[in-house]
């Protein structure tokens, strides 16, 4: 499932009824017509029992400025809905992280990648979740202007120097440092049983709950990167 359409989904069955931009300006509304999009989607499949969209003009261009949903979740969104919570359970403030931002769109087709592959492909569901990492990696980096290095121990030292800051504490600090050891185990696990370099007949199928452990821990690491990010940038 599209993670935009994810997004919804848990805002519906929530109890939200209106979608609508962070405030007035004209970027703003640019980055809401994604999810507003994805909301008028969910109608049109069949997931929310009804919803409808508030038009506005912007220099001559139409802009949906407002959506309001009536009924909640159908049976068939609930169902969808089900299906899919498990693996993201653990990252929802993630999943709502990466669908309300427009310029991370390379690391929202990889979330949902390896969210997808978790369910039905555990080997490509590791791999997926490293992939997801290494991403976010690499837009942190190249955010300070700087080529992301191919080589992973580099690009997370390049990350972590970026994020490291005089004003944050100690704390924050170690848990920054231990992301290494971490990363290194996830890695261990694509590479022992993922298909980064190919399967085998002999390799070690691994177990769906591996693959979800894979997943949901690079999700939270991500946030956790994107958040100590965001603090840099405010």
């Amino acid at each position: 499932m599209e993670v935009r359409l994810l997004h919804v989904l848990r805002q519906v069955r929530s109890g939200n009824e209106t979608f609508k931009p962070n405030d007035s300006t004209l970027e703003e509304l640019k980055r809401f017509q994604p999810i507003a999009n994805a909301v008028m989607h969910a109608k049109d499949i069949g997931y929310v029992r009804d919803a409808i969209s508030i038009m506005e003009s912007y220099g001559g261009q139409m802009y949906c400025k407002t959506v309001v949903t009536r009924g909640g979740l159908t049976y068939a969104g609930e169902e969808a809905l089900a299906e899919e919570i498990g693996p993201a359970e653990v990252v929802e403030q993630l999943v709502d992280e990466l669908a309300a931002s427009d310029n991370r769109t390379v690391l929202r087709d990889n979330w949902d990648r390896a969210i997808q592959r978790s369910k039905h492909d555990p080997m490509g569901a590791i791999t997926a979740a490293n992939s997801f990492l290494e991403s976010v990696l690499k837009w942190i980096v190249e955010q300070d202007g700087q080529a992301a290095p191919e080589n992973r121990k580099k690009l997370f030292e390049l990350a972590v120097q970026q994020l490291s800051d005089d004003s944050f504490d100690g704390q924050h600090s170690a848990i920054l440092g231990h992301f290494d050891t971490i990363m290194r185990e996830i890695g261990s696990l694509r590479s022992k049983i993922g298909d980064a370099h190919g399967s085998t007949s002999t390799a070690r199928t691994p177990s769906p709950g591996e693959a979800m452990l894979s997943v949901n821990l690079a999700g939270t690491l991500a946030l956790y990167l994107l958040d100590s990010f965001d603090h840099q940038t405010r």
